[in-house]
């Protein structure tokens, strides 16, 4: 697998993401940004409109916010790399407690994030450990602990319903498509393009930047449905270079619903490194 493709999908944060049916986007890279089909918006005309408005929209929208439920895709072509879901926790639009379930290598595996602790329990496959929970961590010596680690903490920056914030204000240009339905709810669908060199987030690591720079990336391509709030409800991106396509899409859907999340039992954690 190319690494620029391993490294979009992180970018679940640039995921929300959404694509337009209409408008041809490109990267910088060997090839056209791709944007999957969806329903058809109600204005024909996009609509000028700059990034640091939306932007401005999306941080009125998500100031309070408690609590959401996320999914989260990414695909490299047709091959589904990463599936994740669950409910989150938020304050003041940053994620502080997670449940999530992800199917990964024939595993089922549920994770909590609680009190800043990462727990890891695979539920079924080769791998299930029944009612131990594992103490995930990233400087963990056991390398599918840390990646579930880094898996996690990617999770929980792409959750923050302010995250998307930081990619739309590096954004070279955005435009307002129209209105849409997502999961039953009317948004406003705006497209941007956003300058990975202008882009300050924990999501792009160095790594991430040099593999992109290599494939030629320079920019991605970002589609983004607001609710009348200013909450995001997906975003997508697809990405084009070196003739394979990688394709994040996250949701957030269920604002404000209750949710109680908590560490599983002391007695059932065990630690390893």
């Amino acid at each position: 697998m190319k690494k620029w493709i391993a490294g979009t999908a992180v970018l679940g944060a640039a995921a929300l993401v959404s694509s337009c049916s209409s408008s041809g986007h490109q990267t910088s890279g060997t090839g056209p940004a791709t944007r999957p089909a969806s329903s058809a918006p109600s204005l024909t005309g996009a609509a000028a409109v700059t990034p640091a408005e939306i932007a401005s929209m999306m941080q009125a929208g998500v100031a309070g916010v408690s609590s959401a439920h996320l999914t989260w895709e990414t695909k490299a072509g047709d091959e589904v790399l990463l599936a994740m879901q669950g409910n989150e926790r938020l304050s003041a639009g940053k994620v502080i407690a997670m449940d999530l379930t992800e199917t990964l290598a024939g595993d089922v595996i549920r994770m909590l994030v609680v009190d800043g602790r990462a727990y890891v329990n695979v539920v079924s496959g080769p791998d299930a450990t029944g009612m131990t929970w594992i103490l995930a961590s990233p400087t963990s010596k056991n390398p599918t602990l840390k990646s579930l680690a880094g898996s996690i903490a990617s999770a929980q920056q792409s959750g923050a319903a302010d995250a998307y914030g930081v990619f739309v204000l590096a954004a070279r240009s955005a435009k307002k498509v129209g209105t849409e339905q997502i999961a039953g709810q009317p948004t406003t669908r705006y497209t941007v393009t956003v300058d990975l060199r202008k882009v300050h987030s924990r999501l792009i690591t160095t790594q991430m930047r040099q593999a992109m720079a290599e494939a030629g990336i320079s920019t991605i391509p970002l589609d983004l449905w607001l609710d009348d709030h200013g909450r995001p409800l997906k975003v997508v991106d697809v990405i084009a270079a070196d003739g394979q396509r990688a394709t994040n899409t996250v949701t957030l859907t269920k604002y404000n619903e209750p949710v109680t999340i908590t560490a599983p039992p002391a007695a059932d954690v065990v630690t390893t490194e």
